[in-house]
């Protein structure tokens, strides 16, 4: 069996640090199993149960379910603050395809939880930030519910609307990249509430760096989450590879992120006005020249008048 691990990444999002753990796994197989609690009966241990029956007559006060699973995603809800402690995925290669598409889905409230515990979409209206999904919905292509249940605001995190359209879109496709050259992904990403102090004595959350700028030792990040990650894996964790080392840890260039999402809009354009639209935002990122954007252009163009002749 062998395991690779990526000790830990903080990266910025202005009101707070979205913090991902990634285990990426090659010919490894992971059970799991719940572990049920402990009830010691020694040293009065009968007699406590009993106080507390009557200490808690009227139930135990109660902050939600501590597992909430769905399709292609499990979570972990603060019902105080409104957004997840952490939501975990397994990426496969053949996952990540299909023709699930984010046209058909809308944020909405998670039935789960009780509203008065959930943000709304009101609350993003006007507020200057977007609405981050922590399990992405291009990670579900295969399934259009799995996908829908990304959309849940009980997935969603205020994010710097740059950070979540730029940066953050580019992690999440080296995640899927990293999922057709392992066997297994494993990532668990979440809010950390970790500003630092500037020198005008502000308080920032930044993310303009190199990704492996936010790696931090597992240690580190499991003491400021409060979250053992991978119990079962607690006496292997220093003995695993880092990731960064293996694979590099580098995502797509600014320009190569432009170009993907670019191709993506020719090849989807309806109509014609779509197309010319993504051939200005071409001329205008200065990347009509790109032999990949041309042909793209020009297939689009002949798909279009093929079906206006059809």
């Amino acid at each position: 069996m062998k395991r690779l691990l990526w000790r830990g990444l903080l990266v910025g999002a202005t009101a707070a640090g979205v913090a991902t753990w990634f285990s990426v796994e090659t010919n490894a197989a992971t059970a799991v199993k719940s572990n049920p609690p402990v009830i010691d009966l020694h040293d009065g241990g009968q007699r406590k149960l009993d106080r507390t029956s009557e200490i808690l007559l009227y139930g135990v006060p109660d902050r939600g379910p501590s597992l909430k699973p769905y399709l292609n995603h499990a979570l972990c809800f603060d019902q105080s603050r409104k957004v997840p402690i952490w939501v975990g995925e397994h990426l496969r290669a053949d996952r990540l395809e299909g023709s699930a598409h984010r046209n058909h889905s809308n944020f909405q409230r998670d039935p789960s939880y009780p509203a008065r515990f959930q943000s709304e979409n009101s609350d993003y209206a006007r507020s200057g930030y977007s609405r981050g999904h922590m399990s992405p919905a291009g990670n579900c292509k295969h399934d259009q519910q799995a996908m829908n249940d990304t959309f849940y605001l009980t997935n969603i995190v205020p994010q710097n609307y740059e950070n979540n359209a730029g940066f953050w879109n580019r992690l999440e496709i080296y995640a899927r990249q990293l999922a057709k050259r392992f066997d297994d992904v494993r990532i668990f990403t979440g809010p950390l509430f970790l500003p630092e102090q500037a020198s005008d004595g502000k308080l920032y959350v930044r993310y303009d760096r190199k990704l492996v700028d936010f790696q931090v030792d597992i240690d580190l990040l499991e003491r400021q989450a409060g979250i053992d990650f991978f119990p079962k894996l607690a006496a292997e964790k220093r003995q695993l590879k880092d990731l960064c080392r293996v694979d590099g840890c580098q995502l797509m260039s600014q320009k190569d992120f432009e170009q993907f999402f670019l191709l993506r809009r020719m090849s989807g354009a309806h109509n014609g006005s779509e197309l010319e639209r993504a051939w200005n935002e071409a001329v205008k990122l200065k990347l009509d020249a790109a032999p990949q954007v041309l042909s793209a252009y020009a297939e689009a163009k002949r798909r279009l008048e093929s079906r206006r002749q059809g």
